[in-house]
């Protein structure tokens, strides 16, 4: 049941003999009276935005149990359910703590109502997990000595919570938005793999977590005001990630970590750009540095190689990335480095698929495509999507045809690129380019034989589109081209079913015929054009939109019977309409704004 307003569940549903699971997504304020009666095989009840008013006996059945928006005085009996594993409850407005006794596995509270009164809430000795949500609680104790899992999630009035020497099965802890200043016995936890820990905003010191040789993954998120973490960290640890902790200045030793896979650090401005680079290399295979100005260079990485991804974002003092980077490289994202000049030749890397490189004003063409700008052969012969935005140093993108697996290619922003050169890749699908004011001189299309997309927009000095588009075409997009004058052949594109020419002011004319295949046409702000060629052909056209074309005097030609909708808004010149009698399937049709428009034929 979705989204139904209903005021009490039928009686009749719970008369279903083997009845197992309800699940009901509730439309909101819906008032709910829920009367289960001796539904005795029902394992999952689920009811979801529910306003519950009223909740009788629930069966004993019961494994998996979540009820939102509880509007009850007191918290439901569950001290019976001695199967439930799973326990999720959100409670309308204030409701009493209850204590169950019976073997619940995992519990979880959601509520903005609970409030200092009580201070503390009793949880079942035999809980394994145990998720609190949005609780004003202020105080948590007596927690399970059972649980393997604990997390904690935007209780900001929690300031405090026992010891957590006594939770020898904790695997997994989360504490995320709350006002606890000291995480008692961390340093204790033997089992623990997973740690996490958000927007703490008071506490100040991490404990030495070397004895945690269980612990496979920590994350430290905005806690503005920790300043140490002590200590060593464990040799068995994998994934580390410290993002947003502005005045943390002294991190363990990242060198014997020989363990790690992933690590990411970013905008912690008061660490040492020393103590950043130390980390181990030897499983390294995901580094993302982000937000660091004290980083100026980037060491040698070749030996790490089993490094699958390198993201280097916002390090605006980064001048050289020197040595090689490993064969063992597919993802290589630089952004928005404004000091970039020097890094090794990414050609020929075997293995790279994907290169970004985004807002590196300094970075030229050359550092870029290295050896692969003079096409040679067997350069970056894996690569598959390439993104250049931003860089101001390129004024000519050359010869790429022998990239004979690139599939995606996005140029943008590039304000000084005057011409791309020789040929695209046959492999091609996608091509974006967007926002190079100065460029020219696009390459002939018609070689990249698997071309899908085309999407061309704000390069004001373009004039002409030359040869022919390939006949793969399925979608042409032109946008904001203002000296655009031709177009090419769009006949040769068989494929072609979506074309959208938009503020293009100098062009004239759409020249030759449109291909049958075309679905979609639309013209917007094309203030010069005069014509558009004869739609009656165009057997599959469902959605035709002219918008103003100021000098558009006559649309040629009959509308095909296939079309569906028609809107043509502010066409000044605009005098006459084709006949629409024909257009037995025409569902919506908007004329708006034509001032000349004198006659519209009859519609059936």
């Amino acid at each position: 049941m979705w989204y139904c307003r209903i005021s009490k569940i039928p009686d009749a549903l719970w008369t279903i003999e083997n009845l197992e699971e309800v699940v009901a997504l509730c439309a909101h304020s819906c008032r709910v009276y829920v009367d289960i009666g001796n539904c005795n095989h029902l394992r999952i009840l689920r009811l979801i935005n529910a306003d519950i008013c009223a909740l009788s006996r629930l069966p004993k059945s019961l494994v998996e149990l979540e009820l939102s928006k509880l509007n009850v005085d007191a918290f439901p009996e569950v001290s019976h359910l001695t199967n439930l594993k799973e326990l999720d409850l959100t409670f309308s407005k204030r409701a009493s703590e209850g204590e169950s006794d019976g073997p619940v596995e995992g519990l979880r509270l959601h509520s903005h109502y609970v409030t200092t009164s009580p201070t503390d809430v009793s949880l079942p000795p035999q809980l394994k997990s145990f998720r609190l949500r949005r609780s004003k609680l202020r105080r948590l104790s007596k927690l399970p000595a059972g649980l393997s899992s604990l997390h904690l999630y935007n209780c900001k009035s929690l300031h405090s919570m026992e010891d957590l020497s006594k939770l020898k099965e904790l695997s997994s802890l989360k504490i995320e938005s709350s006002a606890i200043s000291e995480i008692e016995a961390l340093g204790c936890l033997e089992n623990l793999k997973e740690l996490e820990l958000r927007g703490l905003g008071q506490v100040k010191i991490l404990p030495d977590l070397s004895k945690l040789d269980n612990l496979r993954r920590i994350a430290i998120e905005n806690c503005n005001n920790l300043v140490e973490i002590q200590g060593e960290l464990p040799e068995s640890l994998k994934c580390l990630e410290i993002h947003s902790c502005g005045s943390l200045q002294t991190v363990p030793d990242l060198s014997s970590l020989k363990e790690l896979e992933r690590f990411e650090i970013g905008h912690c401005k008061k660490l040492n750009g020393e103590a950043i680079l130390g980390f181990a290399r030897r499983n390294l295979q995901h580094l993302r540095l982000f937000g660091l100005r004290q980083v100026k260079i980037l060491p040698d990485l070749s030996n790490a190689n089993k490094l699958r991804r390198l993201a280097l974002e916002k390090c605006g003092s980064l001048v050289e990335i020197q040595g090689e980077l490993p064969q063992s490289l597919k993802e290589l994202w630089i952004k928005s480095c404004e000091s970039l000049e020097k890094l090794p030749d990414p050609s020929s890397l075997k293995e790279l698929y994907q290169v970004i490189f985004e807002d590196c004003t300094k970075l030229k063409v050359e550092a870029i495509l290295g050896s692969a700008r003079i096409s040679q052969p067997n350069l970056w012969e894996s690569l598959q999507d390439l993104q250049m935005w931003g860089l101001e140093q390129m004024e000519r993108l050359p010869d790429l045809g022998n990239l004979n697996k690139l599939t995606d290619l996005n140029v943008q922003r590039c304000g000084h690129l005057v011409e791309i050169q020789g040929k695209l890749p046959r492999s091609l699908i996608v091509l974006t380019i967007s926002s190079c004011e100065s460029l020219q001189k696009l390459p002939n299309l018609s070689s990249s034989m698997v071309l899908r997309d085309f999407v061309i927009g704000e390069c004001r000095d373009l004039v002409v589109i030359q040869g022919e588009l390939p006949q793969s075409l399925k979608k042409l997009k032109i946008n904001s081209c203002q000296s655009l004058q031709k177009l090419p052949d769009l006949s040769s594109s068989m494929g072609l079913r979506e074309f959208c020419i938009k503020e293009c002011g100098n062009l004239v004319e759409i020249q030759g015929e449109l291909p049958l295949s075309l679905e979609k046409l639309q013209t917007y702000s094309c203030e010069s054009l005069q014509k558009l060629s004869d739609l009656s052909s165009l057997i599959g056209l469902r959605d035709l939109c002219v918008s103003g074309c100021d000098n558009l005097v006559h649309i040629h030609g009959e509308l095909p019977l296939s079309l569906e909708k028609l809107k043509i808004y502010y066409c000044k010149s605009l005098q006459k309409l084709p006949d629409l009698s024909s257009s037995i399937g025409l569902r919506d049709l908007c004329i708006r704004g034509c001032g000349n428009l004198v006659q519209i034929q009859e519609i059936t």
